[in-house]
């Protein structure tokens, strides 16, 4: 059995929509998918930027392989959705605005980073696939029922290596209309289960705490996102900043290979101490705020996954709604939920409207798999592609990885368009 953060956190938001959802419940998605993922389209270009093999490579010749990493993931996600259904003209407009958008957020985004990044990026764009404790036998793991392992999978957006020698989860996020509020931040559950996972994944680290990067989507610009150029005075990046070698900034050195015990952990991480926020950054629309955790509670999320998944496995687990306009808003599963609400038979609509998951969607032994995007990693920056036979395309997006039948990172970086004329 697989926890995943999407199914951990509907379970908490409203149980009829995780009852009809997650994998392990009626494990149902729709029949017309969504027309592109533009979060996980940013992420892409991101983990393309913070690939860590190009950490001491120019910016220069970085900036455009990200680019390009946004472009593909819109790309590929038009591309699903057209073996389906054709892009009408206001969906067409819709997917442009958003392609405009995310050049714009990413240009602001690398004349930011080229004043204030100076740190080694050690991870970017990994899964994260550990056991999940039984809290009521120490040293043990979790299972099902009927005997099944229970194991926790979730993404790392990056891992850094500050000039201290201090190790952070980075957390990317796009912020609409306003900055995330502070307590949120320092809340943060999902991110702390990712500090937890890697600890558990990686027992020689320790991590100081979490560095959440934010780019502000303001409302003027999401209605007539710019059309922008790396040579737009506001976002230029000075060329001396823009540099990165093996001389300049923190080079990273793990110079301890063997695993902490639990009381070396304790002992190391100011346990007691309040999770707060240490410093800030901010410039063209981007906020890096460096949260220092102080691991007070983090050693119990172990406990908390698993007292989740025992609830989770329940037969009888009651699955009410819990209606919330943040939350209906943004369910695909709205429209069944109206109608179980109002006494009626939803069963007809579940039944056409929607569809269970293809195996190969989600075959753990791949981890995050989709069989559309048959490529190498996000993160790669280039297109790797081997023939695969007939291969169905990819509707869910939750699932963004490469398929196990794809060499990851073994083949280079294979090919890459350039922006023209300079422009996005």
């Amino acid at each position: 059995m697989v926890l995943r953060p999407s199914e951990i956190e509907s379970f908490a938001a409203c149980r009829r929509a995780w009852d009809l959802g997650a994998r392990v419940r009626r494990d149902l998605v729709p029949v017309l998918p969504a027309p592109f993922d533009f979060d996980a389209a940013v992420r892409a270009g991101l983990a393309v930027y913070y690939f860590p093999a190009m950490d001491d490579w120019s910016r220069s010749i970085v900036r455009p392989l990200a680019v390009e990493g946004f472009r593909r993931a819109m790309r590929e996600d038009r591309a699903a959705y057209e073996t389906v259904a054709a892009f009408d003209e206001a969906l067409a407009e819709t997917w442009d605005r958003a392609w405009r958008l995310g050049h714009a957020l990413l240009h602001r985004y690398f004349a930011f980073a080229a004043a204030f990044d100076d740190f080694d990026s050690v991870l970017a764009d990994d899964d994260l696939w550990v056991p999940v404790p039984d809290p009521d036998k120490a040293g043990t793991e979790l299972g099902t029922h009927d005997g099944r392992p229970i194991r926790y999978l979730c993404r790392l957006d990056q891992l850094i290596g500050d000039p201290d020698d201090e190790w952070w989860v980075v957390d990317h996020r796009l912020s609409w209309g306003r900055w995330t509020a502070d307590r949120d931040l320092l809340d943060a559950r999902q991110t702390v289960r990712t500090l937890w996972a890697l600890e558990s994944a990686y027992p020689q680290i320790h991590v100081a705490g979490t560095v959440h990067n934010e780019l502000l989507v303001s409302a003027e610009v999401a209605v007539d996102p710019p059309r922008v150029r790396a040579e737009d005075p506001d976002i230029a990046v000075d060329a001396e900043l823009d540099r990165r070698d093996m001389t300049a900034g923190a080079r990273r050195t793990n110079l301890r290979r063997s695993p902490m015990t639990p009381a070396e952990r304790i002992l190391g991480s100011a346990f007691d101490r309040p999770d707060e926020i240490a410093h800030r950054e901010e410039a063209h629309e981007v906020r890096r705020t460096w949260v220092r955790r102080g691991h007070g509670e983090i050693h119990v999320v172990g406990e908390q996954l698993a007292r989740e998944a025992w609830t989770m496995i329940d037969p009888d687990v009651t699955v009410p709604a819990s209606p919330a306009s943040d939350v209906c808003g943004r369910c695909p599963f709205l429209a069944p939920c109206l109608v179980m609400e109002s006494g009626g038979d939803a069963e007809p609509m579940l039944r056409t409207r929607y569809r269970q998951r293809w195996p190969e969607e989600f075959d753990e032994s791949g981890l995050r798999t989709s069989t559309q995007r048959v490529r190498a990693r996000a993160h790669l920056g280039g297109t790797s592609l081997r023939s695969g036979g007939e291969r169905r395309p990819a509707r869910d997006r939750g699932l963004t990885d490469a398929d196990p039948a794809v060499v990851r990172g073994d083949e280079g970086m294979g090919e890459h368009t350039e922006p023209e004329g300079g422009e996005s």
